[in-house]
């Protein structure tokens, strides 16, 4: 089980609901030393080969952050660049006009977070079980994306349902949403939740939408 904990200021929230070693001296350690380098270097290509290069627990933190806090900073953790380029396609919207208006709507999107459980909000989680899609699973996965999203199916690298306990701990009061599945995918060599894209794509919307109100005036 893996855990980690957000912990979120009264600023933003949201409405809806991630050693140098010793000196040898002596060349006669040389062999000793480079033999135990080489054979850390191999346990962490293994651990690399089983998890990623990022960990799935950084993937879900941030999504948190960002759908709970609204914190514009973290954008680029929210989905990659092919992701932004079809949001723009569709909504006239980029990635800095959609963190710009993520900041100024911050305050209203808060709110509704805060009036339920007060200031302070910590967000905690835990990840419970994980199932790595493989084969046909994956390769459908891929064609899914390509066509809702426009990642290229060769970057796409891998991807696996997370389930999830996440604890909300306000200063009024807690809640806790157990077996929420999120998945997480490999892209490039970073992990995102793909449930962030739709949020990400929603998010576009509510900024187009606002622009043509205000073009309109």
């Amino acid at each position: 089980m893996i855990g980690s904990t957000v912990t979120t200021s009264p600023r933003s929230a949201s409405r809806r609901r991630s050693d140098d070693g010793p000196a040898f001296l002596d060349l006669g350690w040389l062999p000793f030393v480079l033999g135990t380098v080489l054979a850390f270097a191999a346990i962490g290509a293994v651990l690399l080969m089983l998890f990623g290069g990022t960990r799935y627990d950084d993937a879900v933190k941030n999504y948190l952050r960002i759908s709970y806090t609204h914190e514009s900073g973290l954008t680029d953790t929210l989905a990659p660049s092919y992701v932004w380029g079809h949001i723009t396609a569709q909504t006239d919207v980029d990635q800095t006009e959609f963190a710009d208006y993520l900041a100024k709507e911050a305050e209203r999107y808060r709110e509704h977070i805060v009036d339920e459980f007060g200031n302070d909000i910590n967000i905690s989680f835990d990840i419970t079980k994980k199932d790595r899609l493989k084969g046909d699973e994956l390769d459908a996965y891929r064609t899914k994306m390509a066509a809702q999203y426009k990642i290229p199916e060769d970057k796409l690298e891998s991807a696996c349902v997370l389930t999830v306990t996440v604890h909300l701990n306000g200063s009024e009061q807690s809640a806790t949403y157990e077996n929420v599945e999120l998945t997480a995918v490999k892209v490039d060599g970073e992990y995102y939740i793909d449930q962030a894209f739709a949020y990400a794509v929603d998010i576009a919307e509510d900024a187009q939408q606002s622009a043509l109100q205000q073009a309109a005036l």
